[in-house]
C-alpha cells in the first residue's frame, strides 16, 4: 500500500475511498510522502499553539525547543523521514 492508502486508512479506517460528501470536505488526499509531513507537522503546530502562549507552563522550554524543530524540520535531511521529538 502506498502513503496515500496509508493516509486513508489512518483517517477512514479503511484503506477505500468510499467518503461522503462532509468527510471529503474535510479530506485532502495527500499525493507525496512531503506533503503528508508537512500536514502532520502543521497539525502539530496547531495542536501545541496554545500551549506555546503559557508562559508559566510547566514544560514551556521543552515545548519551544519542539515547536522550533517542527518548524526547522523541511530544511534538514531528516526531512521527510525521521520526525522531530
Amino acid at each position: 500500500m502506498n502513503i496515500v492508502g496509508e493516509y486513508v486508512k489512518s483517517y477512514t479506517g479503511s484503506a477505500e475511498l468510499n467518503l461522503d460528501k462532509e468527510q471529503w470536505d474535510r479530506f485532502y488526499i495527500i499525493e507525496d510522502l512531503e506533503g503528508h509531513e508537512r500536514l502532520w507537522r502543521n497539525t502539530e503546530l496547531d495542536n501545541t499553539d496554545s500551549k506555546s502562549l503559557i508562559l508559566d507552563h510547566s514544560n514551556y522550554s521543552n515545548l519551544v525547543t519542539y515547536r522550533q524543530a517542527l518548524r526547522d524540520w523541511t530544511d534538514t535531511e531528516n526531512f521527510p523521514l525521521i520526525r522531530p521529538t
